[in-house]
Parts: C-alpha cells; structure tokens; sequence
C-alpha cells in the first residue's frame, strides 16, 4: 500500500538484478572450472578471457529487458484490486 509506480518498478528491477547476479556469478564459476578440466583432461584451448564478462553483461541486460514487461503490469495493477485475493 502507498507504494508508486516508480517503486514497483525498482523493486522488480532489483529483486531480478540481485537473483541474476548470483546466477551468473554461478555460472562464471562453473564456465571457469570446466574450462580449466577440458584444458587439462583433452588438451583443448583457453578460452577466450572476453567471453566470460561479455556473457555476465549480455545475461545481466537480458534480464533487466525481461522483467521490464511483468514490472509495468504490476505497476499498472490499483491497489484496490491487488489487494483483493488477500
């Protein structure tokens, strides 16, 4: 109750941003270390260190363009309404 339009959206914005984070900070581990286990077991290139921070980025943005749809809706929600089901 009381919250504005603009606070939907940064809350939605940032609940989405910090579960991102952890998931690509997940995921540049785990891209690491089995880079490191292919190099080490099949004699495979290093990949390419831009790959790693240009794919955190890509998936960071893709997911503020994803939750921005849902955000708007909940925004445009009246509070009469949201409240109803409750």
């Amino acid at each position: 109750m009381g919250a504005t339009r603009g606070h939907i959206l940064s809350y939605f914005r940032t609940e989405n941003f910090l579960l991102s984070t952890a998931g690509v900070l997940i995921g540049l581990v785990l891209a690491f270390g089995i880079n490191l286990f292919l190099m080490d077991h099949y004699e495979m290139d290093r990949m390419p260190w831009y790959y790693l921070p240009g794919g955190a980025v890509a998936l960071w943005l893709l997911g503020q363009v994803a939750v921005l749809g849902p955000a708007l809706r909940a925004a445009n929600v009246p509070p009469v309404v949201a409240t109803r089901s409750v």
